[in-house]
């Protein structure tokens, strides 16, 4: 028996059921200008139930604001979150299980999902357990201005060495190199897979069970950011700058560089001729570990909180709902609306009109780049703050490598 009734198949005897779904970000925001669209049709195609949408806030206060929901089991029914954030809410009974319901519907789990796409929700809550539905893929990772390095002579970087040469090349012309908005300290997207390249993959596990440390493993990273600092890369003022004059330092052309993900393809669009995207350099010094690695995947997943489970009709719509979220007809309402991009697959995808460069990281995020995951997550996903801030710290030349490493182990120890 498949747990989803069709459409026309209202539960709880003609009553409606209401619903409540926090989204991540403000009005502004991708996820609400296009999220509200799926669920105003799904509204529209079920009068018995009614999924009414509240906007969280800004990502910082949004994860405070859903923490403190989780610590006193007070979740929306559905709620946006980063799989790193949720970690363990499974086995602390704030969330629902939903993994058999979709196996057991032929129709829901026959719907195709980028690969990989549960990965890391399997390995925040403690085995192959679904708590909710993929919602957000995204490429992460740097952006060139093509035209400003054909006028330099240069080529887009591929590898460390290229981009040390590019960064030179650009400072000795008067042009920053890099945008970076250090007082944003979580901008930091093309970084994360250097802790990848520098072997956290394979290390986290021993950093986590204090076998090995940062200050042991991690500097690597840290060392790449100061070459790039001394080399004057970044904003002399970079660390009272936002990511916002950041990014308008790289669309208004007096930047060549900047990381960020493809969120940002719609303010690309007019540069759709001048823009290219790479995942980040490979050739790094001093590692043998893998080197063509991106930060691409699932951002976002829609959770299911376990005030689902208050009565089996209130369950049985939110499983409708979240089946809905997976269907080819609601991934396609998302992309009409600027969703970039849907998890699952798109209905029809021919007939979406898409500028150049959001179709190209469409692609990027099935090529056959290793997918990584924030490195605070290969560790502890409490420590990512830690992350984002030494790196940022280092960027802006707060601090240094050797005392970025040691704050990453102080704050590990205060988790344990």
């Amino acid at each position: 028996d498949e747990p989803s009734k069709s459409n026309d198949e209202q539960p709880n005897n003609g009553e409606t059921i209401e619903l409540e779904f926090w989204l991540v970000g403000t009005e502004e925001d991708m996820h609400y200008k296009a999220i509200p669209a799926v669920v105003d049709q799904f509204n529209a195609d079920n009068p018995g139930i009614k999924v009414n949408v509240v906007v969280g806030g800004g990502e910082n206060d949004y994860n405070k604001k859903i923490a403190l929901m989780a610590d006193s089991n007070s979740l929306p029914d559905f709620f946006e979150l980063g799989s790193v954030r949720a970690e363990g809410f499974l086995e602390g009974g704030v969330v629902t299980e939903i993994t058999d319901y979709i196996d057991q519907d032929s129709e829901w789990s026959s719907y195709k999902v980028i690969e990989g796409a549960y990965d890391n929700m399997y390995k925040n809550q403690g085995g192959e357990h679904k708590v909710g539905v993929a919602i957000n893929s995204s490429a992460a990772g740097w952006f060139f201005n093509k035209t400003m390095f054909e006028e330099q002579g240069l080529e887009i970087p591929q590898t460390w060495d290229e981009l040390l040469t590019a960064v030179k090349k650009f400072k000795e012309a008067g042009i920053t190199p890099i945008a970076h908005g250090a007082s944003d300290l979580w901008s930091i997207w093309g970084y994360f897979p250097m802790y990848n390249q520098y072997g956290i993959t394979e290390l986290g596990a021993d950093i986590k069970g204090g076998n090995k440390t940062f200050s042991e493993t991690m500097i690597g990273p840290y060392n790449r950011v100061k070459e790039l600092a001394d080399a004057g890369a970044y904003p002399q003022n970079c660390s009272a700058m936002t990511y916002a004059q950041a990014l308008a330092m790289f669309t208004e052309g007096e930047s060549p560089i900047i990381t960020t993900g493809s969120w940002e393809a719609p303010n690309f669009a007019a540069m759709e001729d001048e823009v290219v995207f790479g995942w980040g350099f490979t050739d790094m010094p001093d590692t043998n570990y893998e080197q063509n690695v991106g930060l691409k995947g699932v951002d976002w997943f829609v959770y299911a909180g376990s005030s689902l489970k208050q009565s089996d009709a209130k369950l049985e719509a939110g499983l409708k709902f979240l089946k809905y979220l997976c269907s080819p007809e609601a991934n396609k309402i998302l992309l009409e609306n600027g969703f970039t991009f849907p998890a699952y697959e798109v209905a029809d995808m021919e007939s979406i009109e898409m500028d150049a460069i959001t179709k190209s990281l469409y692609e990027k995020i099935s090529d056959d780049t290793q997918m990584v995951d924030y490195a605070s997550s290969y560790v502890d996903g409490n420590i990512n703050d830690a992350m984002t801030n030494t790196v940022s710290s280092v960027i802006s030349g707060a601090i240094t490598p050797e005392e970025a490493v040691q704050q990453l182990d102080d704050s590990l120890k205060l988790l344990q």
